[in-house]
């Protein structure tokens, strides 16, 4: 495979296009498959060309009738979506091509990470020393970005499973031809499947699907990772892994969620926690039960022996039997109260210690007696399981926004005849609220009256002190802008009785916030009383959107790459051990890209071991979508963070500084020139099919913070799916070009070369930037500037096609390159192999919205469901929504 190592994934994109044809040919006939491939080969010629096959293209489209458009747009959008199954497989081809290979090591394995170390570090002991203080947490989140259905996802999940069967080379050719016709049934399946949701999805239904990523592939990852973990520290210190030693932690967002989400009540929180503990019992279960069919063997050592009684005949499966009927019964319980009845708390497992010590007397007898084979089998990886999952496989963040703590507080304070909290100016809310922490207490919450909006906030707090502690991690507030802001949470936390107060994490997102970050904790810092209340560890989550949507990616970029290192300083300076949570998303607007690479341009000392990372939507299925590609995740990370503690990256000269801070202040300019010009509001809701995204049924969160209209009070996730579909996507590049043409025209060409080769942080931005600019279609971005847009908007389609031009001259110089990707050629024809089926979904798209532009209401419900299907089609071929 080697000599052409992409030859297997063109074969599996063949078959999956002729299998689809076959299909598509029974499905809409013969004419109708030769008029898909007629506009696909027109597609094609037109990326090549970009002659009169284009307007060929646009014609043809233009001429569909009403009831071949849904047919064709499905068809666009199935190719591409076995176009990324293709690639996925792929992906773990590659995976499983490397660990057969004695000398060939993926780029960020963990065997070349320690062959790396050992080769180039003197003193051992450091990483041995680091690997048990690991502290990586990868938090699922409910952002709605995964535009496919649960269920299409399950089919997918089959076909990947039968080209994984394929790829055996001792199959006969009838088990071939068997696989065939099994990939085209699901085929067939998919097709006579509405891949629209029409229903937008509950918390509840987000929660079950996060702990369905859990259940069917992390649950096997996590122990598979952890024993090569382990068989590494034995080769190297003659030490393995403690079984409880647990590098990596799991959380969730799903039902913990209500920043402007109406849907996350206290309740569905409580529900959300009891269904993980539900799961998490179904899957001890599954493993107990494995073991006491595993575990016959009648002889034991003396300790485990007077546990069970001489008379015992089969010791291991008599001390198992109690943890199997406990189990049960935790799950009947939840099951129970889940549907409306009570909770007998009594039946349900409470601790790890629960499982844990049986366990622990089974391991040492069966090492004891010579079966340490049988010991450090299935044994241990319930271990790991323990060590990472805890009883509740997930712990749930609860995140609220800073102003809704404000207005219970005001309704207190005014109950109390205090005033109005919200009127108070930060000295006095800061002075009132150490007191109350700290000094002498004055209010007891105990028969308040709250208005409606307000209860639901007082309730969340109740319902946090119900909720067993080991279900729950941070508390996270969104647009923290205060010293106050945390103080607030903690204090309401205790008034509401809550004994082990969650972790308060301010989430500081907007430029202004990210540059004012250092200063409030600093504030929270220098009082010794709040460092004990917190025993001198402080998390803050960095937010990567608000902030890029706020000044544009540039300056977003450079805002957080001070705040953390201005956080760091702070922190050191008060004994504070810091994590730092970073918010990241799919799109690169939003913080995506390479994980591996993002960690390593971090600021010098803001990793230490402890890592915090958000998976929004669709990244949550690329990355941990099958068993290998959660080890690979996994993997990329620890490598990752290990790399970024022990090797830091060098801090930036000062003439870097100067000439960053000169950028973003150009780019910043730049982008909010360009939001705040009169008209430009309008013209983007012309221009994307922004309106008709609220249609689609992606997620339990509403588009909208408020029901204010304009850019301002979108949310960043739409924003940067908007702009993605229309192929422009400014939200990943807009104001860079701007920056780097005054760098260069002020004299500073030479800086920029320096930079881009001597510091990891830039030359990783300007990579992301490289990568989003060769996603970008001027001419289908121009098509929709020019078929949507009014004409007295002409000047922003202008304004944005010489900004793209200018950032793709500027990227190329920085880079040293004559196009786009060209170090990155796997990217490149990904790209190029999708675009001829990208084309026809936006054209089409294009005309859907003509249509809804021109006629609203009387628009048929099946040219807005055609204009659906575009929408998510275009997003399976971008590989991004938001």
């Amino acid at each position: 495979m080697e000599n052409d190592p992409d030859s297997p994934l063109r074969n599996d994109v063949r078959l999956l296009g002729d299998l689809l044809g076959e299909v598509l040919e029974c499905h809409i006939g013969k004419e109708g498959l030769e008029q898909i491939q007629m506009l696909r080969q027109l597609a094609k010629k037109a990326k090549q060309s970009h002659g009169d096959e284009l307007d060929l293209l646009k014609k043809s489209l233009e001429g569909l009738p009403p009831e071949n458009l849904h047919s064709v747009a499905r068809a666009f959008s199935l190719f591409l979506n076995c176009a990324n199954l293709a690639e996925q497989h792929h992906r773990i081809r590659r995976i499983h091509w490397h660990e057969r290979q004695e000398n060939s090591l993926q780029p960020g394995s963990l065997v070349g990470f320690f062959e790396h170390y050992f080769k180039t570090h003197q003193d051992p002991d450091v990483l041995q020393n680091l690997i048990p203080s690991l502290e990586i947490d990868l938090v699922l989140t409910a952002h709605p970005t995964e535009v496919m259905r649960r269920t299409l996802m399950q089919k997918y999940d089959r076909l990947s499973q039968y080209l994984e069967t394929l790829d055996n080379p001792l199959l006969t050719p009838k088990q071939r031809q068997e696989i065939h016709v099994k990939i085209k049934a699901e085929l067939t399946a998919i097709w006579l499947t509405d891949e629209i949701r029409h229903q937008k999805p509950t918390p509840l239904d987000e929660a079950r699907w996060g702990l369905a990523v859990i259940e069917t592939n992390l649950w096997h990852a996590v122990p598979k990772y952890l024993r090569e973990f382990s068989r590494l520290c034995e080769k190297h210190w003659q030490i393995s892994l403690p079984l409880d030693a647990a590098p990596f932690r799991f959380s969730s967002w799903m039902g913990g969620d209500r920043d402007g989400n109406p849907n996350v009540t206290a309740v569905v929180t409580e529900q959300a926690c009891w269904l993980a503990r539900w799961t998490g019992a179904d899957l001890y279960l599954q493993e107990i039960n494995a073991l006491r069919a595993e575990l016959s063997m009648n002889g034991c050592d003396e300790t485990l022996r007077a546990l069970v009684g001489d008379a015992c005949y089969e010791p291991y499966r008599a001390i198992l039997k109690p943890l199997k009927q406990q189990l049960e019964k935790t799950k009947t319980a939840i099951t129970t109260y889940l549907a409306g009845g009570p909770l007998d708390k009594k039946d349900i497992i409470e601790s790890t210690e629960f499982l844990l010590v049986p366990l622990q007397h089974c391991y040492r007898s069966l090492k004891a007696i010579g079966a340490g084979e049988i010991a450090e089998g299935r044994l241990v990886d319930i271990f790991r399981k323990l060590a990472c999952f805890g009883l509740t496989l997930i712990r749930l963040d609860i995140r609220q926004e800073s102003s809704q703590h404000a207005r219970l507080m005001t309704e207190i304070t005014e109950q109390y005849q205090l005033g109005a909290y919200n009127e108070w100016p930060e000295a006095r809310r800061l002075a009132f609220l150490q007191n109350e922490l700290f000094g002498q207490k004055t209010l007891e919450l105990d028969k308040m009256i709250l208005s409606e909006g307000v209860q639901e906030i007082w309730k969340t707090f109740q319902g946090i002190a119900n909720i067993h502690p080991d279900s729950l991690g941070a508390y996270v507030i969104s647009m923290a802008k205060a010293p106050s802001d945390v103080l607030l949470v903690i204090w309401l936390q205790r008034a509401a009785g809550i004994e082990r107060v969650l972790r308060v994490v301010p989430l500081f997102e907007t430029l202004q916030d990210l540059q004012e970050a250092p200063h409030i904790m600093r504030v929270l810092f220098a009082d010794k009383r709040y460092a004990e209340a917190v025993s001198d560890r402080q998390e803050i989550m960095i937010g990567y959107s608000d902030s890029a949507k706020d000044a544009g990616i540039f300056a977003a970029a450079w805002a957080q790459y001070q705040a953390q290192e201005a956080l760091v300083q702070v922190a050191e300076e008060y004994g504070i051990k810091l994590t730092l949570f970073h918010g990241r998303g799919g799109a690169v607007g939003r913080g995506g890209g390479p994980a591996h690479v993002a960690v390593l341009s971090q600021p010098a000392g803001t990793v230490q071991g402890r890592l915090r990372v958000t998976q929004q939507g669709e990244v949550i299925r690329n990355r941990f979508g099958s068993i290998p590609l959660a080890y690979r995740t996994m993997e990329l990370y620890t490598t990752a963070t290990l790399k970024a503690t022990l090797e830091p990256p060098a801090a930036p000269k000062d003439l870097w500084r100067h000439w960053m801070d000169k950028m973003a202040e150009v780019s910043c300019q730049a982008y909010r020139a360009l939001l705040e010009s009169p008209g430009f509001v309008e013209w983007f809701y012309q221009v994307t099919p922004i309106i008709p995204l609220s249609d689609l049924a992606i997620g339990s969160r509403p588009a909208k913070r408020g029901t204010a209209g304009g850019v301002s009070s979108l949310r960043a996730i739409p924003w940067s799916f908007a702009w993605i579909q229309n192929r422009w996507i400014i939200t990943a590049w807009f104001g860079v070009g701007q920056a780097l043409q005054y760098t260069e025209a002020s004299g500073g060409r030479t800086v920029l070369k320096e930079m881009t080769q001597q510091w990891p942080f830039f030359a990783s931005f300007l990579s992301l930037i490289e990568m989003s600019l060769a996603k970008v279609d001027k001419e289908v971005g121009l098509y929709y500037c020019e078929r949507l847009g009014k004409t007295e908007n002409l000047m922003f389609t202008h304004q944005i096609n010489e900004a793209f031009s200018t950032t793709v001259e500027t990227i190329k110089e920085c880079l040293d390159i004559s196009e786009l990707l060209t170090h990155n050629l796997v990217l490149r024809r990904a790209i190029q192999v999708r675009n001829p089926y990208i084309l026809p979904l936006n054209l089409l798209q294009v005309e859907l919205l003509v249509e809804l532009q021109q006629h609203s209401r009387k628009v048929d419900d099946s040219l807005k469901e055609s204009l659906l299907v575009t929408i998510t089609g275009v997003a399976a071929g971008m590989r991004n929504t938001g």
